[in-house]
């Protein structure tokens, strides 16, 4: 499974339809799952989504969170999948939920999954994940890592 990594700034057209980098479209092509969360919309490549739902299966067998999170989490995801060049539609529903339209988005990496956002408003807020790179590399050797 690859993982998503990185920010992009890119562009969503006016149907809703978003490049996925070059080298992740791949992962996309087979299948894809859009999660909608507070802030953002979480792209799941079918791999890592299958996961996810693994994970959340689990911790509702085991009584860790209810039926009705689990149903939660059912009911605002949808299917996708990238097309031939390359582009996943984000549904309008989605879309409105969040509060963006065309032009341009951010594209988070996760881990795990790529987090689709409004545009990040200044180059600050960029530069602001690098500010904490000293603080995340000495937990990490902390952690032996």
């Amino acid at each position: 499974m690859t993982r998503c990594l990185g920010t992009y700034l890119i562009k969503m057209d006016d149907k809703g339809r978003l490049f996925v980098p070059a080298v992740y479209r791949d992962e996309f092509r087979d299948g894809a799952k859009l999660v909608f969360r507070k802030d953002f919309i979480a792209l799941y490549a079918e791999e890592a989504f299958d996961e996810f739902m693994t994970k959340l299966e689990e911790k509702l067998a085991e009584g860790s969170i209810s039926r009705s999170l689990y149903t939660r989490v059912t009911r605002v995801t949808e299917l996708a999948s990238a097309d031939a060049q390359g582009r996943v539609v984000v549904p309008k529903k989605m879309r409105d939920a969040l509060g963006i339209g065309a032009g341009d988005i951010s594209l988070k990496g996760h881990g795990d999954y790529f987090a689709i956002g409004p545009r990040i408003e200044e180059e600050g807020e960029l530069d602001a994940a690098y500010d904490v790179a000293g603080e995340t590399s000495d937990e990490l050797d902390g952690l032996g890592m």
